[in-house]
């Protein structure tokens, strides 16, 4: 690890160095002191920061990461090509879980089962009201027919048979009569 500006000592006051260079680990902790934490390595010191920071996943942070390094990059904002901001900031966007994928593709698939069955709902309710139309047609037409009154040559018709029948017993016995006469 590199420092950029001479270390303080412990009173806080900077060591006369001017020249800044590398300090060995056993230097480094001992220009840290008491208060400062010495990491054993990069990702550790990345791990740190992000707990204390952000407490994002490792994917998070890494991606969080990635995008603030590519936002920054040098006159950004002159040659700003949407489809590459775009690109980046999908980049930085973690990848999803497989399982919140897995239950937003059931809904959807839930989704288009129940409007098939509503279509297919519909379809039997337009079958369904059509029956109805011509049943009660025939219902009406069943209901008036049935009707005391309704038809009065109905009523009629016995009576008409009885005085045919009784006609016709009537010319019997006369013609009996004649032939026996």
């Amino acid at each position: 690890m590199v420092l950029r500006h001479p270390p303080a000592d412990r009173r806080g006051a900077l060591a006369p160095r001017l020249q800044p260079r590398p300090l060995t680990r056993a230097a480094l902790g001992e220009a840290l002191g008491e208060p400062g934490q010495l990491f054993e390595s990069a990702a550790a010191y990345r791990r740190a920061v992000n707990d204390r920071l952000f407490g994002l996943s490792a994917d998070q942070y890494s991606a969080l990461v990635d995008a603030l390094l590519q936002l920054r990059r040098p006159q950004l904002s002159k040659q700003l090509d949407p489809a590459a901001l775009s690109q980046i900031l999908s980049a930085s966007l973690p990848p999803l879980d497989a399982g919140v994928i897995g239950s937003v593709a059931e809904g959807f698939e839930r989704l288009d089962r129940h409007r098939a069955e509503r279509e297919e709902y519909r379809s039997t309710l337009k079958g369904v009201r059509s029956f109805l139309d011509v049943y009660q047609g025939y219902v009406a037409s069943f209901v008036r027919s049935a009707r005391p009154g309704a038809h009065p040559g109905r009523q009629r018709l016995p009576r008409r048979r009885a005085r045919l029948r009784e006609d016709a017993r009537a010319k019997g016995a006369g013609r009996a009569q004649a032939a026996g006469a």
